[in-house]
């Protein structure tokens, strides 16, 4: 095999984009040596979440700057593509959200799409150039729905559902089915349409701690943020949880807990 083609997807697959909220802050506050460390601790854990989170062999991921790519390894079945993404973000959500009092909250926002994407963490240009690349309409797509959402979370690009469906409609109603992915009124940011209707991760935890957890440190930013916008991303947030609590709509299981 050549070795551009190490690393490499190429076609219609499904697509993840997370960003990094606040980032722009973040490197203005920070020392260079601060802005690697919180790198290097992010990149940890979302590695380690690979391993030791899920119960079926995880997704690839490429970080650069704010932005999580997350997206399917070659040798996954049809049904790993999908259940592999979704069930790594939710695990990521629930692990960023629901955190111990001495981990930083780092908050994302994400999308996945469906359709073209190519992926190769080492291109080969030349003999003596190689550059990660991410190219496609997926990635694009993903991009577009993720900055128009105005809370902490993933959800699916509405315009990729029936591609997504198309692809493998058994492993998208398997996590539906275990509430995975819940339909939801996904907050608008800077739109006539508050509330458009979607799949959102359902990263909420059945245990009455987890779930406390996660609305303490959401309002916890909600009451120190300083600008009103960014106030509505967190009760916007907080009324998620909320709606998953009242309802009962528990995922089948969270791994991170290790109920399986």
């Amino acid at each position: 095999m050549n070795k551009h083609l190490i690393n490499e997807i190429k076609g219609d697959y499904p697509f993840a984009c997370v960003d990094i909220l606040g980032y722009k802050n973040r490197t203005k506050a920070l020392s260079l040596d601060e802005l690697l460390k919180f790198h290097s601790n992010f990149i940890t854990m979302t590695d380690i979440l690979k391993y030791f989170s899920i119960k079926i062999d995880p997704p690839n991921f490429l970080n650069i700057l704010d932005t999580l790519f997350v997206y399917p390894k070659n040798e996954h079945t049809t049904q790993l593509k999908v259940t592999s993404i979704i069930r790594y973000l939710a695990n990521l959500l629930h692990h960023t959200i629901s955190i111990p009092n001495n981990r930083e909250f780092v908050p994302l926002r994400g999308a996945i799409s469906f359709g073209e994407i190519f992926v190769n963490t080492n291109y080969e240009i030349n003999r003596s150039l190689t550059v990660p690349l991410v190219l496609g309409k997926a990635v694009i797509k993903g991009y577009e729905w993720e900055t128009c959402q105005n809370w902490i979370g993933i959800s699916i690009d509405p315009n990729s559902i029936e591609g997504l469906k198309s692809f493998d409609s058994r492993s998208f109603n398997k996590l539906e089915q275990d509430k995975y992915i819940i339909k939801w009124g996904v907050p608008m940011k800077n739109c006539k349409i508050k509330t458009i209707e979607t799949y959102a991760i359902n990263f909420i935890d059945s245990l009455d701690w987890g779930m406390r957890r996660s609305l303490d440190v959401i309002c916890q930013q909600e009451q120190s943020a300083e600008k009103e916008e960014v106030k509505e991303k967190y009760k916007n947030t907080r009324e998620f949880i909320k709606y998953i609590y009242d309802t009962r709509k528990f995922p089948k299981v969270i791994e991170i807990n290790s109920r399986e």
